[in-house]
């Protein structure tokens, strides 16, 4: 198994995401309840001040100690795998975590493992495994959250897509035209020669996601999507995408909400309505809510490839 996270290392939600990672790092893994609670015995972790009752009665009250701990570990696993249904990578039962049949390898389950990687970097599990401010796995998430969306149901997607260094306000005007096109819908020209300045990125939009795509008249729902990877999201990202500003800059023919996908776990059942109000109001996609979009499923070979080797990289450094 890997090395157990530096931070956090006694809560169950925390050791749930280490048992998952170290399930991942190797190609067609199973665990079992009694390897976790070995790695826990065998730590430091479980040391107590007062526990002087010779060698055998230290190392019996260890073992009763991180058998708790793991049975509460092996509920958040449970309250996932029942989450996320199908879309699951791994099973869970009595004693015993296994990776699902066509999930076996880490092609398979790479945007799921990328966002785990992730979650353990910005929660700082491992020092070893950090995520610049520049760093291209920032942008990829995008089309990991991208896919999970499509998998959410019968959508459509788009991406409002990166700027290159240099890009002229002309181009973000032409980028939005385009982007409200694929929906069939027109650009605020004015209002966008308006409200844009020649350092113009993206105004805090990454995706546009419309429900029930197969049916072209107006009334349903536009989620305008923020992807964010900082660890500290709920407020940095509170007031993005700007929602004043967005529904100027076209013609919308139902209502826009503003929303957040994140790579990490938010807690449950109370964590995503306060994340929602500490958002203005965003509909919340967690790693969760998320990974029961099965990216992996709708993300291409390359990209999958991508992100596996990305995957790999981390683990070598673990």
């Amino acid at each position: 198994m890997l090395p157990l996270p530096e931070s956090d290392p006694t809560e169950p939600v925390t050791l749930a995401g280490w048992v998952e990672l170290s399930l991942f790092a190797v190609d067609d893994c199973q665990i079992s309840f009694g390897e976790v609670a070995e790695e826990l015995r065998d730590s430091n972790l479980l040391l107590e001040e007062g526990a002087d009752e010779g060698p055998a009665g230290g190392r019996r009250e260890r073992q009763t100690a991180a058998e708790e701990i793991v049975a509460n570990i092996w509920s958040v696993l449970e309250e996932r795998e029942r989450l996320l249904g199908p879309s699951c990578p791994f099973l869970v039962e009595r004693r015993l975590i296994r990776r699902r049949k066509r999930r076996e390898s880490l092609h398979d389950v790479a945007a799921y493992v990328t966002m785990l990687l992730i979650e353990a970097a910005g929660k700082r599990w491992y020092p070893k495994i950090k995520l610049k401010k520049s760093d291209q796995m920032r942008t990829d998430f995008e089309l990991v959250a991208a896919a999970a969306l499509t998998g959410l149901g019968n959508t459509q997607v788009e991406r409002l897509g990166v700027p290159y260094p240099g890009m002229e306000i002309k181009k973000f005007r032409s980028r939005v035209k385009q982007l409200v096109g694929k929906f069939d819908l027109k650009p605020n020209i004015e209002e966008l020669k308006r409200f844009t300045h020649p350092r113009e990125k993206d105004r805090g939009l990454d995706l546009v996601v419309r429900f029930w795509n197969d049916d072209p008249s107006g009334g349903m729902p536009y989620l305008l999507v923020q992807c964010a990877t900082g660890m500290t999201w709920v407020h940095e990202k509170a007031a993005q995408p700007p929602m004043a500003a967005w529904i100027k800059f076209a013609t919308w023919d139902g209502p826009a909400l503003k929303s957040i996908a994140v790579p990490y776990t938010v807690g449950r059942p109370r964590g995503l309505g306060d994340a929602w109000l500490r958002t203005n109001n965003s509909i919340i996609f967690d790693r969760l809510r998320l990974a029961r979009g099965s990216p992996d499923r709708w993300l291409d070979s390359k990209m999958r490839l991508k992100l596996a080797t990305w995957c790999r990289a981390q683990f070598d450094r673990l």
